[in-house]
């Protein structure tokens, strides 16, 4: 699998590839390792030592086998955006993002393996964040290594942006706000979480959209991305999401009403920004219609 094709131009003549490894295409020395490992750092098509010193011209091309590890099954995908780099599918509720403990089959990863086989593509299948089963939106997956680690790069230094689409309980009085509380783990549940001063960091950024009759529709951009942090910061404000049995309330609704609406990021390859945007989905505005 060729993750990354490079022609040395006239201004790097004399770079020792290592340099322009490591500074010029900032790969990190655990994907260094790998590709050396696999004798996949090609000049000119052929096995080459970092220690070379590259000429105006010579094409760098960089190799890693094929990897289709997980179980494909044929599930329907609703694919947003795609390149040789990426993939960016839009969720629906219900399904989860890749497979975890306890839940091996169904998906959405699966779903995407499977779409690689039936296209004859090589890749491997590389969330570069996650969303809760109930949760619709945006999930964005790397196609390789390379692409995955400049993406993942975005997340940690908080230049991915992540904005979400909320229905919450009751009417947020203030029609902006930061909330900024530390979240950790509710001790002995499996899944729940807690606000906790000495929890990790956590930052969600909010703006009511519209108020209606007892919710309120608002817009959430994190800074952070802690396990549950919209439904605990929300829960936190009094607000809890609608249909959310875990913080709030079920309501007889099928799902908690949280939808990742829009994602931003600089392209892995390219640098050039990239940006997407899904309205509120149907199942949702449904509830915000006159009755």
């Amino acid at each position: 699998m060729e993750i990354l094709s490079y022609r040395v131009p006239s201004e790097k003549e004399g770079t020792r590839l290592f340099n322009l490894l490591r500074n010029q295409l900032n790969l990190s020395r655990t994907l260094l390792r790998r590709l050396k490992a696999n004798d996949g750092i090609l000049i000119d098509g052929k096995p080459c030592r970092t220690f070379h010193l590259v000429s105006e011209g010579e094409v760098l091309t960089l190799v890693l086998p094929g990897q289709q590890a997980m179980e494909a099954e044929e599930l329907p995908l609703e694919i947003v955006y795609e390149d040789d780099s990426l993939i960016l599918l839009d969720k629906p509720p219900g399904l989860v993002v890749h497979p975890t403990k306890g839940c091996h089959r169904g998906t959405l990863a699966n779903g995407l393996s499977h779409y690689f086989l039936s296209k004859g593509l090589e890749g491997q299948i590389s969330p570069i964040h996650r969303i809760d089963r109930e949760t619709s939106g945006l999930v964005l997956f790397a196609k390789n290594p390379l692409a995955g680690e400049r993406l993942s790069r975005q997340l940690r230094e908080n230049k991915l942006g992540r904005e979400y689409l909320a229905i919450a309980v009751g009417n947020v009085p203030a029609d902006a706000g930061t909330i900024e509380a530390g979240i950790s783990r509710l001790p002995d549940h499996p899944t729940a979480r807690v606000i906790d001063p000495d929890g990790k960091p956590a930052v969600t950024h909010y703006e009511v959209l519209q108020r209606f009759s007892g919710l309120t529709l608002l817009r959430l951009r994190l800074e952070t991305g802690r396990t549950h942090q919209i439904r605990v910061h929300l829960a936190s404000l009094g607000h809890p999401l609608l249909g959310d049995s875990l913080y709030g309330c079920r309501d007889g609704l099928p799902r908690h009403c949280l939808h990742a609406s829009t994602l931003s990021f600089l392209h892995p390859l390219t640098g050039v920004p990239l940006s997407f945007h899904l309205p509120l989905p149907p199942d949702l505005a449904r509830l915000l219609q006159p009755r």
